[in-house]
C-alpha cells in the first residue's frame, strides 16, 4: 500500500472515528466521574483511552490519563469490586443502592445530554437546507395544482405579481401574501409559469395547499455506507433513469418506487458516465413511527445549492428535545424491529468500520451533518448501554435493582456467571459486526468490478 493511500484511510476514516468516538466516550465517563465525586467516592483514575499509559497528571486523588488505544475509556473508583473491599466509606459499594445507579446511569444521562446540546447548537449556529429550483417535479393527484393542469417540468416564475426564482421563494412569497395587512384576501391568486417557452398564467387557491413539490433530478447525491446502495455498488453520481423498465424522471418518483417495495426485488436502470447498465437489488424494510413499513436502499439527493438555517435559542431548544426524542424512539423501533426480524440484523447492525465510513461521510458534507452525525450516535449509545446486559452500565443498573428489591446482592457466583455470560455476548455481537462490515466493503468492491467488466465488455462487442 503507498504512502498516499495510507493518508487518505488515516485522513478520511481513521481520524473522524477516532475524534467521533473519543467525544462520545470521554463524555459518558465524565458523567460517571462527575456522579462519583459528588456522592463522595474516590476516583483512582480517570482514562481517556485504554492499554499503555500515553501521559497524565494527578488532581487530587484522581489520576487523569491519556492512554494508547483511544477507542474507549474507563473510571477506575475505589471499592468498585465487591470481593476486594476495605470498609472505607470512600469506596462504591459503600454507597446506597441508589448512590450506585445515579453513578452508573450518569454515564448515559451525559450522552444524553451531548446529544441534545450538539442538536441545540447547530440549530443556533446554523445548519444547511438544500434549494430547489423552481420547477414542479411532483403534483398530487386530485389537489388544485392538478385541476388547474399544472405539469410535471412547469417552472413558476411568478405569483401574485412577485417573482419566484428558487423553491424556498415560492414559499416565503405565498406566505408574505398571506400575512398581508388586507382584511379580505382574494381566493386566488395569480401564478405565471414558464412551458417549453411559453408563458402560461393559472390561478391557484391562496389558502390551500397545491399540493406540489419542487424538480429534484434522479442523480444519486449520496451513498450511504451499509445500505444495499453500498454493497450493489452504487456511486455518488448515477443516475437512475427506471426502476424494473418503468422510466424515472424525478427524485419523487424514484423515492416512492423504492419506498412501496421493502424487501421486494428490484431492477434499476442506472446511467454511469454515459454507460447504461442494470442493477438488482432489494430495499430495506424500515418501520415508520406510524408502523408502516417502507423501503429503503441507502441514498440520497444532491445538493447542488443550499441555504443556512439558523433558529433562536428557544426554537434551536425545542427543536433539540424534540429531535432527540424523535432520534430515541427510533432507535428502540429500530432494536425491536431486530428483535422481531433477526433476518435484518445483517442490514441494520454495523461496527467501527462501518462507523468510520458514516463519520467520513458526515465529515465530507459538512460540519452541521458531522455533529448531527455524533448527537445521533451519542443517543445510539445512551439505548445500548442501558440494555440490562451485565458489563453494559444497564447490566449493572438491573443488578443493583434487584439487590434493592430482595434487600441484598445477588450471591456473587451468580452475578460473576452473568458477567461471563454477558462479555460473551458483547464479544460475539462485535465479531458479528466485524465480519458483516467486512462482507459489506467485500461485496461493493465484487459489485463495482462486476459492473466495470460488463461495461467494457458492452464497449468491446459495440466496436
Amino acid at each position: 500500500m503507498g504512502h498516499e493511500k495510507m493518508i487518505e484511510i488515516l485522513v478520511s476514516y481513521i481520524i473522524p472515528i477516532v475524534f467521533v468516538l473519543g467525544i462520545l466516550i470521554f463524555f459518558h465517563e465524565l458523567g460517571h466521574l462527575m456522579m462519583a465525586k459528588k456522592l463522595g467516592v474516590r476516583v483512582e483514575k480517570f482514562s481517556f483511552g485504554f492499554g499503555k499509559k500515553l501521559f497524565g497528571f494527578k488532581i487530587g486523588d484522581t489520576e487523569y490519563l491519556v492512554s494508547a488505544f483511544p477507542l474507549g475509556g474507563y473510571v477506575k473508583m475505589a471499592g468498585d469490586d465487591p470481593e476486594k473491599l476495605k470498609g472505607s466509606p470512600e469506596e462504591f459499594f459503600s454507597r446506597s443502592v441508589r448512590g450506585r445507579i445515579a453513578i452508573v446511569a450518569a454515564g448515559p444521562v451525559m450522552n444524553l445530554l451531548l446529544a441534545f446540546f450538539f442538536m441545540t447548537l447547530v440549530g443556533i449556529v446554523g445548519f444547511r437546507l438544500p434549494v430547489h429550483e423552481n420547477i414542479v417535479g411532483m403534483v398530487e393527484e386530485g389537489s388544485p395544482a392538478e385541476n388547474a393542469e399544472i405539469r410535471i417540468g412547469d417552472r413558476i416564475i411568478s405569483v401574485g405579481g412577485q417573482s419566484i426564482t428558487d423553491w424556498h421563494a415560492l414559499g416565503i412569497v405565498r406566505e408574505g401574501i398571506l400575512k398581508a395587512e388586507e382584511k379580505i384576501l382574494p381566493p386566488t391568486v395569480a401564478v405565471i409559469i414558464e412551458r417549453e417557452g411559453e408563458t402560461i398564467v393559472k390561478e391557484l387557491p391562496l389558502k390551500e395547499s397545491w399540493g406540489i413539490e419542487p424538480y429534484i433530478s434522479a442523480k444519486i447525491g449520496r451513498v450511504l455506507p451499509g445500505m444495499p446502495a453500498h454493497r450493489q455498488g452504487l456511486m455518488d453520481g448515477d443516475k437512475i433513469i427506471a426502476v424494473n423498465n418503468q422510466s424515472i424522471i424525478s427524485w419523487q418518483g424514484l423515492s416512492g418506487r423504492i419506498h412501496e417495495s421493502p424487501g421486494e426485488h428490484l431492477i434499476l436502470t442506472i446511467e454511469r458516465e454515459g454507460e447504461i447498465f442494470n442493477l438488482d437489488i432489494i430495499p430495506f424494510s424500515h418501520e415508520l413511527p406510524d408502523r408502516k413499513i417502507i423501503g429503503l436502499i441507502g441514498i440520497e439527493p444532491p445538493m447542488a445549492d443550499y441555504r443556512v438555517v439558523r433558529l433562536g435559542a428557544f426554537e434551536a431548544v425545542s427543536a433539540g428535545i424534540s429531535t432527540s426524542i424523535s432520534q430515541l424512539g427510533m432507535i428502540y423501533r429500530g432494536l425491536w424491529q431486530l428483535i422481531s426480524q433477526p433476518a435484518q440484523m445483517r442490514e441494520a447492525v454495523g461496527g467501527p468500520i462501518l462507523i468510520a465510513q458514516l463519520a467520513a461521510e458526515h465529515a465530507k458534507a459538512g460540519v452541521d451533518q458531522l455533529i448531527l452525525f455524533i448527537a445521533l450516535l451519542s443517543n445510539v449509545l445512551v439505548v445500548m448501554n442501558l440494555l440490562p446486559i451485565p458489563v453494559l452500565d444497564g447490566g449493572h443498573i438491573l443488578f443493583f435493582s434487584i439487590e434493592g428489591l430482595r434487600k441484598r446482592p445477588l450471591p456473587l457466583k451468580v452475578q460473576n456467571v452473568l458477567q461471563q455470560v454477558g462479555l460473551s455476548i458483547l464479544v460475539l455481537l462485535m465479531l458479528f459486526t466485524f465480519v458483516n462490515d467486512t462482507l459489506r466493503q467485500l461485496e461493493r468492491a465484487s459489485a463495482i468490478r462486476e459492473r466495470q467488466l460488463e461495461i467494457e465488455e458492452k464497449n468491446g462487442e459495440s466496436s
